[in-house]
């Protein structure tokens, strides 16, 4: 489910000023596309409060530029922005927000960690080779107990008084060799 054109708007908007200076034109719909996988994903109550506020910030602008933030200049949107970053707790919040969804699918581009020349898969090959040989049998003998059924304590004996018990503990039952624990042997039997 897409969103809307005026949120996509918005956050393409937000984009542009949130991403590196040097972002190329071509990340922002695929980096926009993750921003809306990433909202889809969320509960539909912080979907809903995240898009009301990206309205808000958009339609807010106009009583000061007489149109919308997705439809400002360069310089007038940065602005704007910068009033919304040190604005109501809210207003931040929502910049806040806006910025880890966008920060997060824009690096997350292929494109982007290749130009960063994050090539993180031959260290984490690396890294697991190193704690296979050396937590493996570890690894391996807590894998086996998993499927390994867990056997039960065996029940006190009904003449075991148990420890730390009293003929008070035993008259009303609670003590491991009380009556409770007599009953359930004699049940289980």
């Amino acid at each position: 489910m897409a969103h809307d054109a005026r949120t996509r708007r918005v956050l393409r908007s937000l984009a542009a000023l949130l991403c590196p200076p040097d972002v190329v034109p071509d990340l922002l719909d695929p980096v926009i596309d993750d921003v809306e996988l990433s909202m889809q994903a969320m509960p539909a109550a912080v979907r809903a409060a995240l898009i009301a506020g990206l309205t808000t910030y958009d339609l807010g602008a106009v009583a000061r530029w007489g149109r919308p933030a997705s439809k400002l200049g360069p310089a007038q949107a940065a602005r704007y922005l910068d009033l919304w970053r040190h604005g109501l707790a809210i207003q931040r919040e929502l910049v806040k927000a806006v910025r880890s969804l966008v920060c997060l699918s824009y690096f997350e581009m292929p494109a982007v960690k290749e130009r960063m020349r994050y090539r993180p898969d031959h260290w984490i090959e690396k890294v697991t080779r190193h704690r296979l040989a050396t937590y493996g049998d570890d690894i391996a003998r807590h894998v086996a107990s998993l499927s390994e059924p867990e056997p039960l304590p065996p029940l006190p004996a009904p003449d075991d008084p148990g420890p730390g018990d009293d003929d008070g503990a035993r008259a009303t039952g609670n003590a491991p060799g009380g009556v409770l624990a007599k009953v359930l042997a004699k049940g289980l039997a």
